[in-house]
This record gives structure tokens, C-alpha cells and sequence, in this order.
């Protein structure tokens, strides 16, 4: 469920529309960040600050809250997984290349074994002290 992270102003302190836009491309973030799962109590307090601002028409200070949150929300971003050690140094094309050449092979396994072309390819997948001479 999302929650407003600024409350609503009143009527006569109408918040310019740049810190208007400022202030809904922070909630969107914010409220992406929540359903990732990320740490944003130190964001929720800092944004409890907000509104007295807002109400006595100091929109700087309010911008600068605006700011801060952003960089704390920039700083609690949830890091990537890396990719599995197998995998890790090569390059993506490679990794994707591997991962089709690993599927032809459980095919050509289910159907029965591997062609001439079949054995000639192992052949070479194989690193040079285990290779066998192919017909």
C-alpha cells in the first residue's frame, strides 16, 4: 500500500509547480523503493520536517528537505545481486551463448546422442588435456 509522503498543503501556501513536481518524482521514488523492499525510515523522518516549511511559504528550505531525501533515498538503494561464480567476468553475450549451447546439448542428450558434427563440437568445447581424437 502506498503511503503520502509529504501531507496535503493547504490552499494558501501552494507550493510552487517545480517543487510541486520535485516533490511527486520523490514520492514515485519512494514508493518504488518500499515495494523493493529497501530501508527508508531515515527518508520518513526526514520528510516529517517537510511540512512546517511548506506552511510558512519558505519553499527553499522545503526544496533542500526535498533534495536530502532524494540523496538518502539515492544512498539506500538496494544493490544487485552479483551473478553466480560460474558465470562471473564473462561477458553477457558469452554467458548467453553458453547457456544455448548447454540447451542444445540436454536436447540432443534426450533425443538419443550426438551426430558426428555433435562429437566434433564437444571435441572442441573440451579444454585441450582432455580431448579425444574425433573421427
Amino acid at each position: 500500500m502506498e503511503r503520502p509522503l509529504t501531507s496535503a498543503v493547504t490552499p494558501e501556501a501552494t507550493p510552487p509547480v517545480w517543487l510541486q513536481e520535485k516533490t511527486q518524482r520523490l514520492q514515485a521514488l519512494f514508493n518504488q523503493r518500499e515495494q523493493k523492499g529497501g530501508d527508508l525510515h531515515p527518508v520518513g523522518e526526514l520528510m516529517q520536517d517537510f511540512e512546517p516549511p511548506m506552511q510558512q511559504k519558505k519553499f527553499s528550505e522545503a526544496e533542500a528537505l526535498v533534495d536530502r531525501a532524494f540523496k538518502l533515498l539515492a544512498e539506500t538503494t538496494p544493490q544487485e545481486q552479483p551473478p553466480p561464480p560460474s558465470q562471473a567476468g564473462r561477458p553477457q553475450s558469452l554467458q548467453q551463448k553458453v547457456q544455448r549451447l548447454q540447451a542444445l546439448f540436454e536436447q540432443r542428450q534426450q533425443e538419443g546422442g550426438r551426430s558426428a558434427t555433435g562429437r566434433r563440437a564437444a571435441a572442441r568445447l573440451r579444454p585441450p588435456h582432455t580431448a579425444t581424437e574425433v573421427q
